[in-house]
Order: structure tokens, then sequence, then C-alpha cells
């Protein structure tokens, strides 16, 4: 290994370090981390370095974080804000370090790989778990009893083995929540579908069939954990998917795009559970807007962004309420509409009405603009890996507070950085 390999290594191996432990320690992802930003200080070049400051996404990148640090000043709760704040380091240091970094294209394409291991190697442990609980004839605990005694009332069949093959119970082996583990995985399907789909018509049928059967056993993988709103985006990029693939006519191409829906929709028909998540139980709860206690997932989250829209009045509309009083708001305003649910849970369930109640129309705008000008970039140099990763996250932002867990902010906050600085 020469000085310039020693030199870039100092780099890519924390970085590579991160990855891999994403999926399974945030607490090894952020000391590795760590370490990168060690080696960023100790390599100088801070004139260079500070050009960083010119670039957009970057100055969007601190005025987000910025917002935030202003926040806790005005919020209420100084502990919540604090706690806020420290879990959002990622989301302004990843991108002034990897803006002024050089990154080789193999480089990074070595690094997204290391993250498909990684979320394959977490896929088999989860099955592992799962296949010794079947084993020792457990029982599968998906559900709480409210919802449980609603899905055992609309299945007409036994559904062991299925229980512990989904959602929950199915990511358990990582102590991931389900929607998490479905973004990360989609994420690999994108990579993959980036990085072979020009050259595919060219590989070897050995090469063909690995990706193929790797691509299959990730969208099983992404059905079966039944995260409503990541089997949505799933649908759509397989579509995407067929015509990156398929060098044929579009009369085939969408042919075969139909049946691939079709397939992926009779899977979810066929798993009782993601039957249950993705029609039963969205059937049987409409109309969503009830007062009292609620006990689905459906109505507590439609309850929880009626909540959410009904707290705005008492929020300073251009700044918010401050970042660690949204759940105080909330909780607030449930209490005057006599709308609980059995999670005691005051979280809004959306990243963009909790940036709008904590920071107001001014965090919102910013967190838009930080996803739609590289996107428009994106879209207008043709850059359709990175327009897929943002538009996944950006989708999953709709029915989850992504930027509130570290599993979201590292996710997004190392990812986006790499796809829009390399």
């Amino acid at each position: 290994m020469n000085a310039a390999s020693i030199q870039q290594f100092k780099f890519t191996g924390p970085l590579g370090l991160a990855i891999i432990s994403l999926p399974f320690s945030i607490g090894l992802c952020n000391l590795a981390l760590g370490l990168f930003g060690i080696s960023w200080i100790i390599e100088g070049r801070w004139k260079e370095k500070l050009k960083v400051f010119s670039n957009p996404l970057v100055l969007l990148a601190c005025l987000f974080f910025f917002l935030h640090v202003l926040a806790v000043f005005y919020s209420q709760d100084k502990q919540n804000a604090w706690f806020d704040l420290e879990k959002k380091v990622s989301l302004i240091a990843l991108p002034i370090m990897l803006a002024s970094v050089s990154l080789k294209k193999t480089e990074v394409r070595f690094l997204l790989n290391l993250f498909i291991i990684a979320c394959l190697t977490g896929t088999l442990i989860c099955l592992g778990v799962a296949l010794r609980k079947i084993s020792q004839g457990l029982t599968d605990i998906n559900f709480d009893t409210y919802s449980a005694l609603m899905f055992h009332s609309v299945q007409s069949t036994s559904t062991e083995p299925w229980g512990l093959l989904s959602y929950v119970e199915l990511a358990s082996g990582l102590g991931m929540h389900p929607s998490y583990l479905s973004l990360y995985l989609l994420f690999c399907v994108i990579i993959l579908i980036h990085h072979h789909a020009d050259s595919f018509s060219h590989y070897s049928k050995g090469k063909k069939i690995v990706i193929l059967i790797t691509l299959i056993y990730l969208g099983l993988f992404i059905v079966c954990l039944s995260s409503r709103i990541i089997t949505i985006a799933f649908i759509f990029i397989s579509i995407f998917s067929v015509f990156r693939f398929l060098k044929s006519n579009l009369y085939f191409k969408w042919s075969s795009a139909f049946l691939l829906v079709g397939l992926i929709v009779g899977f979810l028909y066929l798993n009782p559970v993601s039957r249950f998540r993705n029609y039963q139980e969205i059937i049987a709860t409409w109309p969503f807007l009830k007062s009292g206690l609620q006990t689905q997932s459906t109505t507590i989250r439609a309850s929880l962004w009626s909540l959410s829209i009904q707290s705005l009045p008492k929020i300073n509309w251009l700044v918010g309420a401050g970042t660690g009083d949204v759940q105080h708001i909330i909780h607030e305003t449930s209490e005057e509409q006599h709308i609980t649910n059995i999670l005691n849970s005051n979280d809004p369930h959306s990243q963009y009405l909790q940036t709008l109640l904590g920071l107001g129309v001014l965090g919102l705008a910013t967190l838009l603009a930080y996803f739609f000008i590289p996107a428009f970039t994106a879209y207008q140099i043709g850059n359709y890996f990175y327009l897929s990763f943002i538009f996944v996250f950006g989708l999953l932002c709709l029915t989850e507070s992504a930027l509130e867990l570290q599993k979201g902010i590292v996710f997004f906050s190392l990812f986006n950085s790499i796809l829009v600085f390399h």
C-alpha cells in the first residue's frame, strides 16, 4: 500500500466502518464517524475546506441546523430541545466534511457495496432469529392486544409461521423498526439498479442470476416487513427498474412492469400480516378520524396527523414552538379534543409536520429546499440514482418523523452527502 492509498484510507476506512455498522449498532456507527471527523481535522487544508461554504447545499444544511440551535432558546422544554439538537449534529457535520474531501468513483462504489453486504448480512440474522423462534414454538407479538384481536378476527386460516417472518418480529433480529429496515433494503435495491442496469445485458448468465436473485430476495423481505409507505415506494421503484433493465420496446416494458406489480401485490395478499396491514386493517378502520381512544395503527396515525394540524394555531408560524415542545403541544391538543391512543404517543408521525410545528414555516421551507434543490439538479442531468434515493426518503417522511431518530438521521446525512457531493 503506497502513501496515497494510506492517505485515502483514513477517510474510506472510517466511512466503511460507519456504513457496515449502521444496520447493527448506531453507537459503533457514530464512533466510526467520529474517527472520520478526527481524520478530517488532522488533515488540515483549512483554506480549501472553507470554500465549501460557497456551496448552496452546504449552506442549506447549516441553516437547517442553525434553526434547531435557535429553537433551543425559545423552547419551554430545553432539556428535550438540547437532546434533539445533539441527535442532529451529523446533519451539519457530514455535509461539511464530505463536501470537502475527495472520494474516487471506485471508493464511492465500494462504500455503497459495503452497505449492501451489511444489509444482506442483517437480513440473514433476522431470518436466523425468526427460524429459531419457530423451532422453539414461540408465537409472534407483531401486534398489541387490540390489533391482534382484529388481525385474528379477519384471518380465516392459521397464520403461523408468517407472524414470525413478518413485520416487527422479522425486524427484531436487528432490533430495528420495520420501516427503517425496509428503507435500508430498498436503498440497496436502488444501488443495485444503478450499478448494474445499464450493463446487465452484457453480463454472464451466472452474474445475471446472482443479481436477479438478490433483487428478488430483497423485494420479498421488504414486502414481509409490511411497512406500508416503503411498500408503496418499492412498487414505484420496481416499475422504474423494469424500464432500466429491459432494452426492448415500450409495450413489452409496460407489460413486464404490470406483471411485476401483480406479483408483488399477489405476495402482499399471500402473507396474512402484509394483507392485514395493507388492506384489511385500512378497510376495517375507515373512517380514520374518530374521537376517543385510538387502537389501530391507521387510526393512531390519522389522529396524530389531525392533532398536529389542529396544534398549528398554538405556534409562531414563522419559527415554530421550538423542537423541544412539539410533543407537549400535541399532548395538550389531544386532551382538548379528547383523542388519545393506546401507545400514549404524541409523535406527529410526519417529518414535515414535526418540522413545521418545531421550526415553523422557515424550518419547513429549508427542509423542503434541502430535498428539492438537489433533486431538481439531479433531474436536469438525468441522475435517477439520487432521484430514487430522495423520492424514497421524502416519501418515508410523510408517515415517519425520520429525522428524529438516529437510524434515519445518520442514514440520510451520510448517504445524501455522499450522493450529492460525490
